[in-house]
């Protein structure tokens, strides 16, 4: 892995964040996506294209993730319509990638976008990738398991919504299967160890999530950008957010606009018996600033501290320790407390090593 340079270098920083997510796109093979980001590493170095983008953005390039909004927008533009070059190389429209004549069609791509693409990588990217709730799954299992009680999810950094449908969508692993055999949304994934246990059926009282940024799938716009923060070279999760996306329209699924904190203060407000209340995320507490993960902290403690045995509380959360390794399934359930680490997983959902 690169090695990250003193913070004082804000240049070695954009290259340390550029080449961290390369070497992270070739681990999840993702090869256009890895050869992107090197072409451009090396374009930054020589200030091209890419360090007029760069050099506009005023965030952190590691923790704000730089790399991964970058990938959103030339596949963004190739999806609209607007790098009809490009798009040859992209299998989300049809294209195939060949690394042997990329670099200058993407570098000019790039060059004729520059304000576009400075616009694109302010927004933090709403990628929703349904596959996650198959890790998150075997945490439902667990909590129904040990609650035997409905469950109201409720799911802070939800984006679209997509995975406060995750009752609704089809499982098969290698020892079974889960859910609605005929969803639009079939999701696989290669299960390692132990398996929870899949004859459990699962109530879903009350769902609900919400998102500092919520996206509106109304609008066509929305549903394309969605789009773009899938990795073009995946056809397989370009198809399942498409289902996905289609399913939450069909049922009016709307995700609140507020912050994390203040939302889960309200939801966690009441804890109803016979009912378990499952606070829920995956790939989100990155995001939260300082302040807001302290807060958030604070909610959840003193939620559980409220716990009963006929009224549970579980957070349940899927999120990285580190970026330099697989994210963690995690599970408090309260009263108790105790805490479990459940999962070392795939990003996307693609693999679980259950624990």
């Amino acid at each position: 892995m690169p090695t990250r340079p003193a913070p004082q270098s804000r240049k070695e920083e954009f290259i340390y964040a550029l080449a961290l997510q390369a070497k992270a796109c070739e681990v999840l093979e993702s090869p256009l996506n890895a050869h992107l980001l090197r072409t451009c590493l090396e374009d930054f170095k020589a200030g091209g294209p890419t360090a007029d983008i760069l050099d506009n953005w005023d965030g952190n390039p590691v923790d704000g993730l730089v790399a991964t909004r970058f990938i959103g927008g030339p596949h963004h533009l190739v999806l609209t319509g607007q790098a009809p070059a490009l798009a040859k190389h992209y299998p989300s429209v049809g294209g195939q990638f060949d690394p042997a004549s990329f670099d200058p069609i993407l570098l000019a791509t790039l060059k004729s976008n520059i304000q576009f693409m400075r616009d694109f990588i302010k927004s933090p990217p709403q990628t929703n990738e349904t596959r996650r709730s198959a890790v998150l799954l075997g945490g439902f299992l667990k909590i129904a398991q040990s609650t035997g009680y409905p469950l109201r999810c409720f799911e802070v950094g939800a984006s679209a919504g997509l995975n406060l449908l995750w009752d609704q969508f089809s499982y098969t692993t290698a020892a079974g299967s889960w859910g609605n055999a005929d969803s639009p949304v079939s999701i696989s994934s290669e299960w390692r160890g132990s398996l929870p246990d899949l004859s459990t059926t699962i109530e879903v009282s009350e769902r609900a999530g919400c998102d500092l940024n919520p996206v509106d799938l109304t609008r066509p716009d929305a549903r394309l950008r969605m789009e773009a923060y899938v990795w073009a070279d995946h056809d397989d999760r370009v198809d399942r957010l498409r289902a996905a996306m289609q399913m939450a329209l069909d049922q009016n699924i709307t995700v609140a606009k507020a912050d994390a904190a203040e939302w889960a203060s309200e939801k966690l407000a009441t804890l109803p018996v016979g009912q378990t209340t499952v606070l829920y995320h995956s790939i989100a507490a990155q995001y939260f600033d300082d302040i807001t993960a302290q807060r958030f902290t604070a909610i959840i403690e003193d939620a559980g501290n409220r716990a009963t045995k006929d009224a549970p509380f579980a957070w349940l959360r899927f999120e990285h320790i580190s970026l330099r390794e697989f994210p963690y399934l995690t599970l408090t359930l309260w009263p108790g407390g105790e805490e479990v680490t459940l999962a070392l997983a795939h990003p996307h959902g693609q693999s679980v090593d259950w624990t």
